[in-house]
């Protein structure tokens, strides 16, 4: 696609927030549903670690509560369906 990107993927919120604490990102895309966590919950951990890069939110839901949350938190910068698309990985890199 033209980026020089490493991606790393977390199975458990826990691991990436300690990761994230120690290598700073980016980027940061998010499942909404984590298991232990929410992305909610994720996001609040992430902002009091001091997080200052962008944050996405990916689901496979169809609750539109949820859009209309991340579209009024503005440490959300954007919101995608799964799957991703090239177009939507693409819109996340270039943010």
């Amino acid at each position: 696609m033209g980026f020089d990107s490493e991606l790393r993927f977390f199975d458990q919120p826990s691991e990436a927030l300690s990761f994230l604490a120690t290598t700073p990102q980016a980027w940061v895309v998010s499942d909404l549903n984590l298991g232990e966590m929410d992305a909610w919950e994720f996001l609040d951990a992430l902002s009091g670690q001091g997080f200052r890069g962008k944050f996405f939110l990916m689901t496979s839901s169809i609750i539109n509560t949820d859009r209309i949350r991340a579209s009024a938190d503005s440490r959300v910068f954007g919101f995608f369906e799964k799957p991703l698309s090239e177009a939507d990985l693409i819109q996340i890199l270039q943010a």
